[in-house]
């Protein structure tokens, strides 16, 4: 088994790209042997449900590539479609705020009426007052019946929002490397559903003898060799250059 670090070691961490900035010379006389590293994806992430509840679809299968924001399966949405469709029934029902509309108008015109008579003297003061106290009250019971119309068109909206959470998003683009369950399966919070991993870009971390720290600073290109299954030279930018030294 060859040797893959020193015992004397900083460490380089490197963020491989298609730049065709320049790219610094190797170090002198180094067994390649002592320059391996392991890559990893920029950004990793376990897809999970947001609703628990059984995984009725499942659109996706290891190693396809998927964009941001692709639904690539849905927990069973059953009882969720059905409270939405009540929730926008009930908010289609305007009848309470239209015969309450009417009836302020209404209100409103007695009051006008009385106010025109008793301009002319021809009407009791009491019976103004009473239209004016009526039209009071209509408004008031409007306001409340829109309130009411409001509450029942914000469940709708919440409702939605509810069903629109059963489907399964990939949070950004990148390849599905792992399927955890099939459709069937009870999905909660906290079950692993998918591994999708952003191979846009790849971070290398080099394990390398202390004598190699002079040669690497941040933001110099290097090239590297990557092998099975990449099999081909990948340019690389350094990030950071630890000198923490193994003991």
């Amino acid at each position: 088994m060859p040797k893959l670090i020193s015992i004397l070691a900083c460490l380089v961490a490197a963020t491989l790209s298609t730049s065709t900035a320049p790219v610094a010379d190797p170090p002198p006389n180094i067994d390649p042997e002592l320059l391996r590293g392991t890559v990893i994806p920029a950004r990793e992430v376990m897809v999970r449900a947001a609703e628990e509840g059984v995984l009725a679809r499942l659109d996706v299968d290891e190693g396809q590539t998927v964009t941001a924001g692709q639904e690539v399966g849905r927990i069973d949405d059953g009882i969720a479609r059905a409270s939405l469709a009540t929730a926008e029934a009930a908010a289609r029902r305007t009848g309470s705020v239209a015969t309450a509309e009417s009836d302020v108008a209404a209100a409103a015109a007695r009051v006008k009426r009385f106010e025109s008579v008793a301009r002319k003297g021809a009407a009791p003061r009491a019976e103004l007052e009473d239209a004016r106290f009526a039209l009071d009250k209509a408004r008031a019971i409007l306001i409340s019946v829109r309130e009411e119309q409001r509450k029942l068109e914000r469940q709708r909206d919440l409702e939605a929002v509810r069903l629109a959470r059963h489907a399964i998003q990939a949070p950004f683009a990148g390849r599905i490397t792992r399927v955890l369950a099939r459709p069937g399966s009870m999905m909660t919070n906290d079950t692993d559903l998918l591994r999708l991993v952003d191979l846009s870009t790849l971070h290398a971390e080099l394990h390398l003898p202390l004598a190699l720290y002079s040669h690497f600073a941040s933001g110099q290109r290097h090239r590297l060799q990557g092998e099975a299954p990449v099999n081909r030279e990948l340019d690389a930018t350094v990030v950071s250059v630890d000198p923490m030294q193994d003991p």
